[in-house]
């Protein structure tokens, strides 16, 4: 049983890979969704310009992810070499954040 629901920002990003890439990514999301810490998941890396993302490394590509209880979202998956992954990190920060507040928002007990 995981520990986290799975949560994939743009699935697309899945569908662009070969089928063999595509199983290991996965594999890694639902590897790295049992454990209760991500820094706990031997693959899994903190991002280090951004505290609260991470990365997973899948041969040459690339999931980052963070975590909200009770998910795991995923953002990216992309070429390791492919500027697009690390690019506006920034932008995906803020995104990070609003995910972060509408979870929070609605997992908080209701009055």
């Amino acid at each position: 049983m995981a520990m986290y629901e799975i949560q994939i920002y743009d699935q697309g990003q899945l569908d662009d890979l070969s089928d063999e890439t595509r199983e290991q990514v996965i594999e890694e999301i639902e590897n790295a969704a049992q454990h209760r810490n991500p820094n706990s998941y031997r693959n899994a890396e903190k991002l280090s310009t951004h505290d609260d993302l991470f990365k997973i490394r899948v041969g040459r590509h690339r999931i980052i992810f963070g975590v909200v209880s009770p998910y795991l979202v995923v953002f990216r998956v992309g070429y390791r070499g492919d500027s697009w992954t690390y690019r506006d990190l920034n932008r995906l920060e803020d995104l990070w954040d609003q995910v972060r507040a509408e979870v929070e928002q609605a997992t908080a007990p209701t009055a």
